[in-house]
């Protein structure tokens, strides 16, 4: 029998990140340049790491890059090799586990070699290495790449891709800066759904105001402030109880324009959703003299009644086997509403528990999803994976 999880179910949040485009650059030919000085010799060190430029295994590649430590990047040859390798892979396209590696290590050293390659990979053609340069970036608050970094929003990445969006804001919000306020409360003002509510959380953390989702009011505090602003002074937002025993709803409530749904407590913000439902055997069982499934259903139906008109949804209910609403996400009009209940209203117990097949069911629905609602009772039983940690 799968053990369960406490008394009430308690559903896991999935907010998603992703993003795997291609966009075209210009290139910019080679001009002449006068001869260089000779570079100066590499170290020990860097001769030992300078086999990562050659077309070995990767998992040779990863060894090498594991010896790399924090003495080594104090070593400008070292930090050298790092960065002709990162832009070896940058250049051929590949966004490899080395190049992941790499330019992780490049933020970790303080060299300003480090920190020119960091910046310049903002403008990789790859949009996953922009990400993962802008991750390091402002993880480390590198000061040069603020600039580049509220530049990425006039990428053609920008408003085509989600995680592109999240991406961008997240790395934003890291820098204590006004320019960074100055993006946040646009973003506010500009976008809906999940993003509205990462910048207007960003906005509440480092200014100590809660607008929430208000955009004139973000606007005009910040127009009668900005100047008198010193993030020094910011005290934290005073955060409120749990709405519901076990939720999973930030402990800081937002005001927002619009009535929020909530599935277990849990408001929901995106507006691009999919709901991920067990109806495994176990989820027949009873508290209170109602099953775990009957609860489910009726948490759901209350969800999708809640969104507003201009969201999408789907929903997958899985036991043994995945069973979808919808090959894709439809628009929560007054008819796809009815639609989705319709088919929550008819699922019944199945069998086992196939947790795996079904997060990637839900994941596959849409390449902009925005957040995932994950409800299951117990651990996986059935599926391609059912030893997580195995």
């Amino acid at each position: 029998m799968k053990p369960r999880l406490g008394r009430w179910l308690v559903p896991f949040v999935v907010l998603l990140s992703l993003c795997s485009s291609l966009i075209a650059a210009d290139t910019v030919p080679n001009r002449p340049t006068p001869a260089s000085p000779k570079p100066a010799a590499k170290s020990a060190a860097a001769k030992s790491l300078a086999p990562i430029l050659k077309p070995i295994q990767e998992p040779l590649r990863l060894k090498l890059l594991a010896g790399v430590d924090a003495s080594s990047l104090k070593d400008a040859s070292v930090v050298e090799v790092l960065g002709q390798f990162a832009d070896k892979e940058s250049q051929a396209g590949r966004f490899s586990l080395g190049l992941i590696r790499t330019v992780q290590l490049l933020g970790r050293s303080e060299l300003p070699a480090a920190e020119t390659k960091i910046v310049s990979l903002l403008s990789a053609n790859d949009s996953r290495t922009v990400m993962l340069a802008a991750d390091v970036a402002s993880t480390t608050k590198r000061e040069a790449a603020l600039d580049p970094l509220l530049k990425l929003a006039g990428r053609k990445d920008y408003p085509l891709h989600f995680g592109f969006r999240r991406g961008v804001i997240d790395a934003v919000a890291r820098y204590p800066q006004k320019p960074a306020i100055d993006f946040l409360v646009t973003t506010v003002s500009e976008l809906k759904g999940q993003l509205k509510y990462e910048a207007a959380r960003h906005l509440t953390r480092t200014t100590g105001q809660n607008f929430g989702g208000h955009e004139a009011h973000w606007k005009s505090w910040w127009q009668e402030n900005r100047d008198s602003f010193r993030f020094e002074t910011v005290k934290p937002v005073r955060s409120s109880p749990a709405r519901a025993s076990g939720s999973a709803a930030a402990s800081t409530q937002l005001p927002w324009p619009e009535q929020v749904p909530e599935f277990y407590g849990v408001p929901i913000y995106a507006q691009r959703i999919c709901f991920v439902i067990d109806r495994s055997k176990s989820m027949a069982s009873t508290v209170d003299g109602e099953t775990r499934l009957d609860r489910a259903l009726q948490e759901l139906e209350q969800a999708i009644s809640g969104l507003p008109d201009y969201a999408y949804f789907n929903i997958v209910a899985f036991d043994t086997d995945i069973t979808l609403f919808k090959r894709e996400l439809i628009q929560a009009t007054t008819e796809g509403k009815r639609q989705g209940i319709s088919f929550a209203v008819g699922l019944a117990p199945g069998e086992l528990t196939n947790c795996h097949d079904a997060l990637m069911a839900g994941l596959e629905s849409d390449a902009n999803l925005e957040a995932m609602l994950f409800l299951s009772d117990g651990e996986p039983t059935a599926g391609s994976i059912t030893e997580p940690f195995a």
